[in-house]
């Protein structure tokens, strides 16, 4: 699995968990193609990552070769 900045990081992926704050375009920022949106969500605050509270579009993604 890797964490991602932009959908279009997700191709190839199976599933893609994305988060992102309200000032985020979230229909532009979702239409990446290639990434199959598996779950979404907003905050209006931040989105909490390995590296801390961030603003903006986050997302995990997993491929085949993770077995998830």
């Amino acid at each position: 699995m890797k964490s991602i900045s932009a959908l279009s990081e997700a191709r190839g992926a199976r599933w893609v968990l994305a988060y992102a704050t309200v000032d985020v375009p979230l229909q532009e920022a979702l239409a990446a193609p290639g990434a199959p949106l598996t779950f979404g969500a907003t905050s209006f605050q931040g989105v909490f990552t390995p590296k801390g509270f961030r603003r903006g579009f986050h997302g995990l993604a997993a491929t085949e070769e993770d077995g998830v």
